[in-house]
């Protein structure tokens, strides 16, 4: 991507010259052979050669233009950013109800999900909250359990937070964060979240509620008209421009899970919940994810948190922040 960018750069910048000579440096060139003789013929050699120079520089600069607008790379996506934090109060912003992204977590309809059914998915919901974290906390879990799938675990994400998730398959990763996005109910403890805090939640699978919409549409429903307008998902670099008109149905997993990654970036909420998020990402992609998510909790004015379950040893190696152990003693 690096390498995509710095040639992007050096053909714009190759063309903004080659411009510049069609249309202003062919007329300044040999100046300095301006003759200072008062002879009609002396300024007429001068005039001719000068004349020769210019079309021909300009003759040049057309061949080179026309060759670069052929061959040149097209522009490379906007580097991952999650902004736009202040842009709307919550209940201005995300999906409005009955629309959207539906997430599917690991479990099926009846068997603990809120509502024994899949819900639709407003990435950047308000949480329904079981209680209000205290003003200094955004999440305040105690011995939280489901049974057969999570044991009691506890924990606190205060404003700016970041906590990994780890732990062997099946100690109940993913479980945890589907609890903390009200797709799962526990059997047992508390589980308190600020009611002001806006939760987005990418699942390991993702589904929809209407499978023949396009991509784009689902988008634009789901981060809304200006943000989409402002944010193009063709610009978001998570899904290709040819692909941004199929249905949804017709995407691939990883593209369902890079177009439900992308209303985040671009419409972010205050706690995103990540499980495993660098699946079905290119390498360039991953590492501007980790810069992403780094500045997504910088800003203490951002109020903002992260809790995120990856087997990514990437991405694990260079975390900085809170590790939360499931595997249990």
């Amino acid at each position: 991507m690096e390498r995509w960018r710095a040639r992007y750069a050096a053909e714009t910048a190759e063309r903004e010259a080659l411009i510049h000579e069609i249309e202003v440096g062919s007329r300044e060139v040999n100046r300095k052979h301006e003759s200072k003789s008062e002879a009609k013929i002396t300024r007429k050699f001068y005039a001719d050669k000068d004349a020769r120079v210019t079309a021909r520089r300009a003759r040049n600069a057309r061949v080179r233009l026309d060759v670069l607008e052929r061959e040149r790379v097209r522009r490379p996506p906007e580097p991952l950013r999650f902004a736009g934090f202040g842009a709307a109060a919550p209940r201005e912003r995300g999906v409005p109800h009955g629309q959207g992204l539906a997430p599917r977590g690991s479990s099926s309809p009846g068997d603990g999900r809120a509502g024994g059914a899949v819900a639709e998915l407003d990435p950047t919901r308000s949480a329904d909250a079981r209680g209000e974290a205290s003003p200094s906390a955004l999440i305040r879990a105690d011995r939280i359990a489901l049974a057969g799938r999570l044991r009691p675990t506890s924990f606190e994400l205060p404003t700016g937070g970041r906590l990994m998730l780890t732990g062997p398959n099946g100690s109940g990763k993913s479980t945890l964060l589907a609890i903390l996005a009200h797709r799962l109910d526990p059997d047992r403890g508390e589980l308190e979240i600020a009611s002001h805090a806006r939760v987005g939640y990418l699942p390991q699978e993702v589904e929809f509620e209407h499978a023949d919409r396009s991509a784009e549409r689902v988008y634009r429903d789901a981060v809304g008209v200006d943000t989409a307008d402002a944010l193009p998902l063709h610009e978001t670099g998570l899904l290709a421009r040819r692909d941004v008109v199929r249905p949804v149905g017709a995407l691939s997993v990883g593209q369902r899970r890079r177009l439900a990654l992308a209303a985040l970036v671009a419409d972010p909420p205050d706690v995103l919940l990540l499980d495993e998020p660098t699946n079905h990402l290119s390498l360039t992609l991953v590492e501007e994810l980790e810069t992403a998510l780094r500045e997504f909790t910088a800003s203490p004015a951002a109020s903002t948190g992260l809790v995120i379950a990856t087997h990514d040893r990437w991405l694990r190696s260079r975390w900085e922040g809170e590790v939360l152990d499931l595997a249990g003693e």
